[in-house]
C-alpha cells in the first residue's frame, strides 16, 4: 500500500499548488478496484463506482496558516484498502 499512500500525496500536493484555480469544491477520488487516484473538482459529478474524500479532511493547517497533508488521515485512508 506505500505506492497508494505516495499516490495520495502527490495528488494533494497538486492540489496544494492548484488550490485557488481549483475552486472551493474539491475531493480526492479513488477507484477502488484500480486504487487509481485523481482530483474531483465538479460539484455535479458523483460516480458510484468511485470513492470520495472531502480534501479538507485530509490536511492539516500550520501555525502560519498554509495546508500540509495530515499523515494520520491519509494513513487512515490507505488502511481502508488494505485488505
Amino acid at each position: 500500500m506505500k505506492e497508494l499512500e505516495k499516490r495520495l500525496l502527490e495528488i494533494i500536493g497538486q492540489y496544494l499548488k492548484e488550490e485557488e484555480a481549483l475552486g472551493d469544491f474539491v475531493r480526492l477520488a479513488i477507484n477502488p478496484d484500480t486504487l487509481d487516484v485523481s482530483l474531483e473538482s465538479d460539484p455535479d459529478t458523483d460516480d458510484p463506482a468511485l470513492d470520495y474524500f472531502e480534501m479538507p479532511d485530509l490536511l492539516l493547517m500550520n501555525p502560519d496558516g498554509s495546508w500540509t497533508p495530515d499523515p494520520d488521515a491519509i494513513a487512515e485512508v490507505v488502511e481502508e484498502y488494505n485488505s
